[in-house]
């Protein structure tokens, strides 16, 4: 897909898909909207947790691995991070997003989540091994229990397929007791479908312009 990029109210940049009318992030802002809704919400709700296994849906950016990356250098925690991605973007675009600066840490960093080999795993450092999947997700076989899920596909009504009663009853399968998926979609047909397959369902204020966003709980 053609992408364009764009910066957003808080400065940090996001792509925009004219194939779909829609970019990766809130036009209110990438970085505050990444960290609100995946690293507060989500992340933080394991708070004095030494290992986490998160599996995000949509690596795209980058930017939820990196925060991650981020803030498991800075609090000590080993994460084992496992995404999968149907349409990796190309290095040269990568390149020009400006996380890095923003975010006042080494370029290189960022970039070596994205050159980091597909379908491998890769230690990026002591408290960070990368795993990317280059597939669909419904075409993934899961080997794996997941403490945590970011959900970050495109919205419902551009990706329906992946926001099924199918898929979720995939994640929960592979989800862990007291495991977590957090999410920006908030729609209560959604929300109702989740309850439906024995989900808890939290509603929580989001990001800048945006009025809720979700965590969903396997108890």
């Amino acid at each position: 897909m053609k992408v364009e990029i764009i910066k957003t109210s808080d400065n940090s940049n996001s792509l925009y898909v004219p194939e779909l009318e829609e970019s990766y992030h809130s036009v209110n802002g990438a970085v505050n909207e990444s960290r609100h809704i995946f690293i507060n919400l989500g992340l933080k709700y394991f708070e004095g947790r030494e290992s986490l296994k998160i599996f995000e849906m949509g690596f795209g950016t980058g930017l939820n691995a990196f925060l991650t990356y981020i803030f498991a250098r800075e609090n000590g925690i080993n994460i084992e991070y496992i995404t999968c991605e149907a349409f990796p973007l190309d290095i040269n675009i990568v390149s020009k997003l400006n996380y890095s600066e923003l975010l006042s840490i080494d370029n290189n960093d960022y970039l070596k989540l994205h050159i980091s080999k597909w379908n491998e795993e890769i230690k990026i450092d002591e408290n960070f091994h990368l795993f990317k999947i280059n597939k669909m997700m419904q075409e993934i076989d899961f080997k794996d229990n997941f403490d945590l899920i970011y959900y970050d596909a495109f919205s419902p009504s551009k990706q329906p397929e992946l926001w099924s009663e199918e898929i979720f009853l995939k994640l929960k399968e592979h989800l862990v007791a007291g495991g977590v998926i957090v999410t920006y979609c908030a729609k209560n047909s959604f929300k109702r479908m989740l309850k439906t397959i024995g989900f808890e369902v939290e509603s929580h204020p989001g990001p800048v312009g945006k009025r809720e966003v979700t965590r969903i709980i396997k108890y």
